[in-house]
């Protein structure tokens, strides 16, 4: 699965299950189906290979895919998460620069250049921020519920449970997120525009 990317195939979102399911005969429930797991699968890759490459990969898992199945298989879905896993262990960057872009703070453009591609991903998703802020602040919460323990103040108990909160607010409220994430991208990336992924979304007129 993880050799199924066609990089100068094109193909939009929309056209991915009518295509897949025209050429092997699928009717569309199940060709919505599959290609609704080949995406669970997928999400072990960073986002902007989802966004780049997504789309072709799922139009050749439909092709190949035997009529009416429904689900990828364990050893395919484990097969591409694998490979999903391996393309972002091998962009990790060191650990400065994780806590540094974990946090949103500026890295050098030495660093930038050299870990573009693992620092577009933290940009873009909250998730991958949260765990150098919970390498921090994990640690800063737990001496503040053992002081609420030994006789402290009632703020500290309420601080221990306020910050885990806050930490897994943007990920987990999407308009948070990307408002965080917008801050985020403007910090790392000062000279280039904020990517559409990230702008606000129109609100309908009333």
């Amino acid at each position: 699965m993880t050799g199924m990317v066609r990089p100068g195939a094109g193909g939009a979102a929309e056209r991915v299950s009518s295509s897949g399911a025209a050429a092997s005969g699928r009717t569309s429930s199940s060709a919505d189906a599959f290609e609704r797991s080949v995406r669970r699968w997928m999400n072990a890759y960073p986002r902007r290979w989802r966004v780049t490459f997504g789309d072709d990969l799922v139009a050749t898992a439909l092709e190949l895919a035997e009529p009416g199945r429904r689900r990828l298989g364990l050893r395919e879905g484990l097969a591409l998460a694998r490979g999903g896993w391996a393309l972002r262990r091998r962009e990790r960057p060191p650990l400065r620069v994780r806590m540094l872009t974990g946090f949103g703070w500026r890295v050098s453009a030495r660093d930038r250049a050299a870990h573009r591609a693992w620092i577009v991903d933290v940009a873009l998703s909250p998730w991958l921020r949260l765990p150098a802020q919970l390498a921090f602040f994990v640690p800063l919460a737990l001496m503040q519920l053992y002081a609420w323990w030994q006789g402290g103040l009632v703020i500290t108990l309420v601080a221990a449970c306020v910050v885990p909160v806050g930490l897994l607010g943007p990920c987990l409220v999407p308009a948070w997120g990307r408002r965080v994430s917008r801050a985020t991208w403007r910090t790392l990336f000062p000279d280039e525009p904020v990517p559409p992924l990230l702008e606000r979304p129109a609100r309908p007129p009333r």
